[in-house]
C-alpha cells in the first residue's frame, strides 16, 4: 500500500489518500486477502514421476471461467513451466514432461511432472490469467527437490551353498504407477524360474519386486549377479558378487626341485611317483574349497605320518629311503565334505646282489645264467667263462 502526502481541504479537514495494489500487483509486500493457495513440497528422484497435487482460491466476489489460464512458472525466471491452455508459451525444457493436470476453474492447480530431471529443482510459483483478472500466488511458492535415482537392492547377500537352490530377490525404489520399474536380471548363473510382483503402499506408490530361484555351483563362485530396473526413460542398477560354498577337491602334484623326481600315470585320483633312493621327495597337496579346507597327510598302512607342513600341505621326505616307499593320501576337509587323493611313492635303488642261480658245463666252457636285482624289475643276462 503507497501513501500519498496529506491535503487540507477548504473546511479544515485533513484528507488521506490511499492506493491498494490491484491483483497481481506489489505481491511482494504480502499476500492479497482471498487469494490462497495449498501444496506441498515435494522430493522425487532422477528420472522418475510426481504428482503434486494442488488448490487455490479467489475472492468471493470473483468468479473463474473454463477461459481461464493457469500457469505454473519458475521462481524469478520467465520460464513457464506448464500452462493450462497455450502450450506455445512452455519452455521447451519442460514441454511434455511438465503437465497441468487440474481443473482450473475449478480452483484445482495440480500438476505432474514425468522424467524429472536435475534441473527441474527449485521453486516455482502459480498464476492465473482471465482477461484483466490476473494474480500471480508468488507467496505461495512451491519447492521441488530432485534427488539421485536410488539403487535397487538384491537379497540376501550372504553366502550360497553349490547344490542348494535359494531364492533372490531385487526390489527397486518405490514410483508412483505411472513410472513404475520393470526389472530384469543379468550374470552366468542359471535362472530357473522368476517371478515378478508389485507392491503399492497406502501413498499410491509401486514397488516393483522380482525373485529369482537358482542353485549355484562351484562355477558360479565370485561371478557377478545384476539386478537392472527401468523406469520411463531411465535406468538404474545393483550387482553383487556371488560367494558359494563348496566342497574342497584336492591335487596332487610335485614342485621343481633339483634332481626331482619322475612321474607316472597321472589321475584325478592321483599320481605314481619315483624318486631315487637317498634324493628328497617333495608333495605338495592343494584344495580348491570354499571355505579354505583343511589338510592333512597319513601314509596308509600305519599310524604315523612324515613330518608335514600343514599350512602349505606339503609333504617333504629326504634323503628317502626304501621305508620311505607306500601310498600316502592327501585329504582336505571343509563343513561341506571332504576329498582325498592318493601318490603311490616307488624308490628306486641300485641292485644289492648278484645271484648266479643256474649254471651249465659243457666242454671247457661254462654257461651261467645271472639276475640282477632292481628294485621290481629283473634283468636277465648271459656271461660266458672259458675254461
Amino acid at each position: 500500500m503507497r501513501h500519498i502526502q496529506p491535503q487540507i481541504c477548504q473546511h479544515g479537514f485533513v484528507v488521506l489518500f490511499f492506493l491498494l495494489p490491484l491483483p497481481g500487483k506489489g505481491a511482494d509486500r504480502g499476500p492479497t486477502p482471498a487469494y490462497y493457495l495449498s501444496a506441498q513440497s515435494v522430493s522425487v528422484a532422477s528420472g522418475l514421476c510426481v504428482e503434486i497435487p494442488c488448490t487455490f482460491t479467489v475472492p468471493a466476489g470473483s468468479t473463474l471461467s473454463t477461459r481461464v489460464t493457469g500457469i505454473w512458472k519458475r521462481k524469478e525466471t520467465p520460464d513457464i513451466v506448464a500452462a493450462s491452455t497455450e502450450a506455445s508459451m512452455v519452455s521447451n525444457g519442460t514441454k511434455g514432461r511438465f503437465t497441468l493436470t487440474g481443473k482450473v476453474h475449478e480452483g484445482n492447480c495440480s500438476f505432474s511432472i514425468s522424467n524429472a530431471q536435475p534441473a527441474d529443482q527449485g521453486f516455482y510459483e502459480f498464476r492465473i490469467e482471465e482477461g484483466s483478472h490476473k494474480y500471480s500466488y508468488s507467496w505461495d511458492k512451491l519447492n521441488v527437490n530432485v534427488t539421485d535415482l536410488p539403487e535397487p537392492t538384491i537379497s540376501p547377500v550372504g553366502e550360497l551353498i553349490a547344490g542348494k537352490p535359494i531364492t533372490l530377490t531385487c526390489t527397486a525404489h518405490p514410483a508412483p504407477q505411472g513410472c513404475k520399474g520393470n526389472i530384469t536380471w543379468g550374470g552366468r548363473i542359471n535362472i530357473e524360474n522368476i517371478y515378478n510382483y508389485e507392491r503399492e503402499d497406502q501413498a499410491g506408490k509401486v514397488t516393483s519386486i522380482s525373485d529369482i530361484t537358482v542353485t549355484p555351483s562351484q562355477r558360479e563362485h565370485n561371478s557377478p549377479l545384476t539386478c537392472t530396473v527401468t523406469y520411463s526413460g531411465v535406468s538404474t542398477n545393483s550387482s553383487i558378487t556371488l560367494g558359494v560354498q563348496y566342497p574342497p577337491s584336492v591335487t596332487i602334484t610335485v614342485p621343481d626341485a633339483p634332481r626331482s623326481p619322475a612321474i607316472w600315470d597321472c589321475t584325478s585320483a592321483g599320481c605314481r611317483v619315483e624318486v631315487i633312493e637317498g634324493t628328497s621327495l617333495s608333495l605338495l597337496c592343494s584344495a580348491e574349497s570354499n571355505p579354505p579346507a583343511n589338510l592333512s597327510w597319513e601314509k596308509m598302512g600305519q599310524s604315523s605320518t612324515d613330518p608335514l607342513n600343514s599350512s602349505s600341505g606339503r609333504l617333504n621326505v629326504g634323503p628317502v629311503t626304501a621305508h620311505n616307499e607306500g601310498e600316502y593320501m592327501c585329504r582336505a576337509r571343509n563343513k561341506h565334505g571332504d576329498s582325498t587323493a592318493s601318490a603311490i611313492v616307488v624308490i628306486i635303488y641300485a641292485p644289492r646282489r648278484l645271484t648266479i642261480t643256474y649254471c651249465n658245463i659243457t666242454g671247457n666252457s661254462v654257461l651261467c645264467l645271472y639276475y640282477k636285482t632292481l628294485h621290481y624289475n629283473f634283468y636277465t643276462f648271459w656271461s660266458h667263462a672259458h675254461w
